[in-house]
């Protein structure tokens, strides 16, 4: 367990330096279930109040690990809305205000347009200001309380069932998207999948990968014929700078990858030492990627390697534990698949934040 764990951690360094804090944090979490907080502005509570109770659902989400922010762009939502019974002024001195209300809260899917779960319970509140009743009120909402653990339970296993039942027309979707030319259509409604669905969240990220490879399979040719054509027409270092601007683009798990090494070999050769210097720092960011490349194929060779060693010494008592170890956090998934989601979301950063904005609803 802890030698799986190690090996994420070091991809996870490996990745910083190339695809920058930010967008590592943010591809690494593909597929991972977030609640985000969701809430409709609504007129009866101040905002004051409402920015309160925004920080509590987040925290809700957060005390059961799946807290996402509340402009994030999950598919699910956790919610809830807040109905006044009654409101009073007392007539001591200071007066007060207290509000009687019932609070429904609600997980929902935003793409589904359905309701997982929900849970109500009725909530006082009492302060010399509007904004202190509320804020008063909000403060007794309890997140570790029964009723809101098996509120969020309720959810999650309706989330599994869904996607355990809808897995094969979720996969033959993509499919159907891929056949078009559509890949990154296919790869976004795959990525949808969230891990706690094991056995779909696997088939997910199997069907993930031959896209992935088949698209930087296709534009690696096309790429890689332009280069070609550059450095044909102007072998010199003016045709080096202009393929250096487009080789980035290419994936090094691509399988035209090697023929790219060949060029680039014979870009270099024709060059002198100091523009030799330049074109290498031109790409950078490719010969960066290579190395990741290596290094993460190393990690899961070692890793395999490991495995085996482990069942030819049959240790089976250790071996047994770990393996049960590992499938209760969702199974042992192919680390490489891993790494090709995350430089697909590098490469689509753009298209994932047009494609990833969803429409909150209560």
């Amino acid at each position: 367990m802890i030698f799986m764990k190690s090996i994420l951690k070091l991809l996870t360094i490996i990745l910083l330096p190339i695809l920058g804090f930010s967008q590592a944090k943010e591809y690494k979490d593909f597929n991972k279930l977030y609640f985000c907080s969701n809430l409709n502005k609504p007129d009866n509570i101040p905002l004051e109040s409402y920015n309160t109770l925004i920080s509590k659902l987040t925290q809700i989400a957060s005390n059961y690990g799946f807290g996402g922010t509340a402009d994030c762009s999950s598919r699910f939502y956790i919610t809830c809305s807040i109905n006044i019974i009654s409101k009073e002024i007392t007539s001591t001195a200071p007066s007060n205000i207290i509000i009687k209300t019932s609070v429904l809260f609600s997980i929902g899917d935003n793409v589904e347009n359905v309701v997982y779960s929900s849970f109500s319970k009725e909530l006082n509140g009492i302060g010399q200001s509007e904004v202190k009743a509320y804020n008063n009120l909000i403060s007794k909402i309890n997140a570790s309380e029964k009723g809101i653990s098996n509120f969020i339970e309720t959810a999650k296993i309706k989330i599994i069932n869904y996607f355990d039942a809808n897995c094969e027309s979720i996969i033959k979707t993509a499919n159907n998207l891929k056949a078009q030319g559509k890949y990154d259509e296919a790869i976004f409604e795959l990525t949808k999948v969230p891990d706690i669905s094991v056995a779909c969240y696997e088939n997910a990220l199997n069907a993930v990968e031959r896209i992935y490879q088949e698209k930087i399979d296709r534009e690696c040719l096309v790429t890689l014929r332009r280069v070609n054509s550059i450095w044909s027409a102007f072998p010199n270092v003016d045709g080096a700078r202009a393929a250096s601007e487009i080789i980035n683009q290419i994936s090094p798990f691509s399988s035209c990858e090697p023929d790219l090494t060949l060029l680039l070999s014979e870009i270099k050769n024709k060059l002198t030492e100091d523009q030799s210097k330049d074109f290498e720092l031109n790409i950078k960011k490719y010969n960066d990627a290579i190395e990741l490349k290596r290094e993460a194929l190393r990690i899961d060779e070692e890793d395999r390697k490991r495995q085996s060693a482990i069942k030819r010494n049959e240790i089976k008592s250790e071996y047994a534990l770990k393996k049960a170890e590992l499938e209760s956090e969702g199974g042992v998934i192919n680390k490489i698949k891993k790494l090709k989601l995350v430089l697909w979301g590098e490469n689509e950063s753009s298209y994932l934040k047009e494609k990833g904005k969803t429409t909150p609803r209560n």
